[in-house]
């Protein structure tokens, strides 16, 4: 599973054939719900326990993060521990 912002979903699944949290919003589970949840785990004011909950919550083995993420306000995400 993978977890990036609700643009960048569209495109993750055909790139690398992989799920992501949120993707299309015809085709994701409770769509709005969803996605300003994973909004807001991007959003710079949220804390890192918040963000590890969502983590472990969706079973997400990767966070893509790249210019789309970056602008809805993170610029970057510890690793497991504080491991960038």
């Amino acid at each position: 599973m993978v977890l990036t912002s609700p643009e960048m979903g569209l495109f993750i699944p055909a790139w690398s054939g992989r799920r992501v949290v949120y993707g299309h919003p015809f085709e994701t589970v409770d769509a709005e719900r969803t996605k300003a949840r994973v909004t807001k785990f991007f959003a710079a004011a949220t804390s890192d326990a918040e963000r590890e909950s969502l983590l472990r919550e969706w079973r997400a083995a990767f966070v893509f993060v790249g210019p789309r993420e970056r602008a809805i306000g993170v610029c970057c995400i510890a690793g497991p521990r504080g491991v960038p």
